[in-house]
């Protein structure tokens, strides 16, 4: 089942990217499904906004997509957008 790939990170984990140690405000937890060992290689967060427009959702397909194939990682906080 999904649940036996869940995994909840704190700073305290030697898991946890070192970089969120910089954040203010403080992020309290990561819950991570998959590989969270993919967190060790570069990322970038993608903000979204709740009304794209088609020129936005292509535009940024294509340099999610981009960046993923180079190796970066892509952080997204899932929020309708």
């Amino acid at each position: 089942p999904v649940t036996d790939r869940v995994r909840i990170l704190t700073a305290l984990d030697p898991d946890w990217p070192r970089p969120l140690c910089d954040v203010s405000p403080t992020v309290a937890s990561l819950h991570c499904i998959g590989d969270w060992a993919a967190l060790r290689a570069p990322l970038v967060a993608v903000v979204g906004t709740r009304h794209a427009t088609d020129y936005g959702i292509r535009v940024t397909t294509q340099l999610v997509q981009s960046l993923a194939l180079a190796g970066v990682g892509i952080v997204s906080g899932l929020a309708r957008g």
